[in-house]
């Protein structure tokens, strides 16, 4: 007997244009890198402003995150928008909840950066570099080069996907626009929310035992 599965399409091409969004919330870790390098002393004189402010660290980041996030948010939209009135790829007609997933793929991304940035003491060039490769090959898991990968690892690991920010970003589209799973799809919200937290607290960690000689 054939079932509907409540969704909006069944286009198999639809996967890579949800694994797309993916990276492109991932790519915020351009944005966290760059705000993070300019909140160390020793690496860029705005570093060495910024810390001798009496302001606590945890609220230079906090502020830095979400003024990034409300940026990146937009040019997350911009996307969706050029994907369904341009291309005539359909995202699902959950509009609130196209919403939600697309803040939360660009929080996770900024947060991502936020951690790399503060964590390593390496150049600005060599931050970026390094970073093509953090947003490329989770985007490459889940699927935007290789359709069916993100199906094969979910068969022989499915942590991979839990804990990969891209696929759980395409997870949370798929429950939205193919499958309408409302459980799943708030699970994946809740995941990438936890993962942002935890970026959040590695990031206060690489910078509030920082102390200098000289400023």
């Amino acid at each position: 007997k054939e079932e509907s599965l409540g969704g909006t399409t069944l286009d198999p091409n639809v996967q890579y244009f949800f694994a797309l969004i993916a990276f492109a919330c991932l790519s915020g870790i351009y944005l966290g890198v760059r705000s993070s390098f300019d909140t160390q002393a020793d690496l860029s004189p705005l570093g060495t402003r910024r810390s001798i402010t009496p302001t606590h660290h945890f609220t230079l980041i906090m502020v830095d995150m979400l003024i990034l996030c409300l940026i990146h948010f937009f040019n997350i939209l911009v996307l969706n928008l050029y994907i369904v009135k341009v291309l005539g790829i359909s995202l699902g007609n959950n509009i609130p909840a196209l919403l939600l997933v697309d803040f939360m793929g660009s929080v996770i991304g900024i947060c991502l950066g936020l951690a790399f940035g503060c964590i390593s003491k390496l150049s600005i060039g060599i931050k970026m570099s390094i970073s093509v490769g953090i947003t490329l090959f989770p985007a490459f898991l889940a699927g935007l080069m290789l359709g069916n990968i993100k199906n094969i690892i979910e068969l022989h690991c499915p942590i991979i996907n839990r804990i990969n920010p891209a696929a759980v970003i395409s997870d949370a589209f798929y429950c939205m626009g193919v499958y309408n799973d409302t459980l799943r799809f708030y699970r994946c919200i809740i995941t990438l929310a936890v993962m942002s937290i935890f970026m959040l607290f590695i990031a206060f960690l690489g910078i509030r035992r920082n102390c200098y000689d000289s400023i």
